[in-house]
């Protein structure tokens, strides 16, 4: 006698629609549970029932190959004259692993003309015009196979060929997540094939559903069956960036070896972060640079070039007056010219940390004064004059610089054309600007004059 559970499971495959028909399963399942002989059955529920125990039986035997040992079953089957489209099935079953598609065609279509919502045969039909090359067909049987008497695996593997039918027609769109949704009403709770959650993550990402498509991209690295995870893990990264879910972001990132993936990622990573922060940061756009930075080490916690200059920044952002009262002092006491000149370029800058803007120009220019080609303390001077909103004059004091032996050095060059190029910007000078970001060469303020210039579009 088969378990309580395997008999009610086995009652799908007839049709028990009608009220009474629901209070006998109730009703059989009751007496089921308390291990009833099967002697309280009809006899043709009887018959039902072990037509079910030899459908499966004849499926596991097509699936060896045995068919000798299948036909037997059908012929065992047969003798119990029930379930017409359960014969037919099993005949399309045999007919299968005989590699005869016409017969097998033919009987699973007896199979459905019988019972309409005979979901096993509608599968074998989709499978089938699958195939063939008929995806119109496929699809309409795929549709009945979901919404007929199925079982969660079946109703799972019907959303499936239904999704990679859209697919192979290049028609997934906004409108596909309707079936996703369909699923998981019909078959909540379940671990769906990584397949379906790839294309899940691929749909909701592109209709710009960016939780749904990081949930997605999250059960497919974790299914059972997942492969070639480098699209998984950067839909799932691209997403988190969209939702700004930094931290999300760090989960899969460095897993991603993919090329191409990672080119797709490079405006969106913790170094491009990281590039930003350091453009910003040299710039003294100090709260951009703080938000770059940021960013890279929730991405990253351990990115240790974004670590160094958070510590730069907190080191910045620290009050500077006892530095000036220290840097005042020793410039009293200096007694050569050339000495004086570095204590002139470390007030310069503490007065630029600290905002007094006028104080840092007078200081810049005491100490190019003593020593004109002191590069470093003409960017400071450019700067303060910019933050003091003499932009104009800031832009003609690093032209200055630009024709200076301060910028044969390539990234010098390319921090004072960045930096004149956010000068310009302020201007509402953007062809300027632009030219100035399309001239630096050096990647890692490449990556923060290709972010500028889309902000300038």
């Amino acid at each position: 006698m088969i378990t309580f559970l395997k008999k009610i499971q086995l009652l799908r495959f007839f049709d028990l629609q009608n009220a009474s028909s629901r209070v006998f399963t109730w009703f059989l399942a009751a007496f089921l549970c308390f291990g009833i002989s099967q002697s309280v059955f009809s006899e043709d529920d009887s018959k039902k029932i072990k037509m079910v125990e030899l459908c499966e039986k004849l499926v596991s035997q097509c699936k060896n190959e045995d068919i000798e040992g299948a036909q037997a079953t059908l012929a065992e089957a047969e003798l119990l004259k029930t379930s017409p489209e359960v014969i037919c099935y099993m005949k399309g079953m045999i007919a299968e692993t005989q590699k005869n598609v016409n017969e097998a065609q033919m009987q699973f279509t007896k199979a459905v003309e019988i019972k309409l919502d005979y979901s096993s045969a509608h599968l074998k039909l989709a499978s089938m015009f699958r195939r063939q090359g008929d995806l119109e067909t496929a699809a309409l049987h795929f549709d009945k196979a979901f919404h007929g008497h199925a079982s969660s695996e079946e109703k799972v593997k019907a959303k499936l060929g239904t999704l990679l039918i859209l697919e192979q027609q290049q028609m997934l769109s906004k409108e596909t997540l309707k079936h996703f949704k369909e699923l998981q009403h019909a078959v909540p709770h379940s671990k769906y094939p990584y397949k379906i959650y790839l294309l899940e993550a691929r749909v909701a990402f592109e209709a710009a559903e960016y939780t749904t498509a990081q949930k997605a991209a999250s059960n497919a690295a974790t299914a059972a069956d997942a492969k070639n995870l480098d699209e998984v893990y950067y839909l799932h990264v691209a997403a988190s960036h969209a939702l700004k879910d930094y931290e999300s972001m760090g989960k899969y990132i460095d897993q991603i070896k993919s090329s191409a993936c990672r080119d797709k990622l490079k405006s969106m990573d913790y170094e491009h972060y990281y590039n930003l922060g350091f453009a910003y940061y040299h710039a003294y756009e100090l709260e951009k640079s703080q938000h770059c930075i940021d960013i890279a080490l929730k991405i990253k916690p351990t990115y240790l070039n974004a670590v160094q200059y958070q510590n730069l920044l907190e080191k910045k952002a620290a009050d500077k007056s006892r530095d000036i009262s220290h840097a005042n002092h020793k410039l009293i006491e200096a007694k050569h010219a050339q000495h004086s000149s570095s204590y002139y370029a470390d007030l310069a800058r503490l007065y630029l940390h600290e905002k007094k803007y006028t104080k840092a120009i007078h200081c810049a220019d005491s100490c190019l004064r003593l020593d004109a080609q002191n590069g470093e303390v003409v960017f400071l001077k450019a700067i303060a004059q910019y933050k003091h909103h003499h932009a104009q004059d800031a832009v003609k004091t690093l032209n200055q610089l630009l024709n200076s032996p301060y910028t044969r050095e390539e990234e010098n060059r390319d921090k004072v054309l960045f930096t004149q190029a956010l000068f310009y910007k302020s201007l509402h000078q953007s062809d300027k600007a632009r030219q100035n970001l399309e001239t630096i060469v050096s990647s890692i303020y490449q990556t923060a004059a290709k972010h500028e210039e889309t902000l300038l579009k």
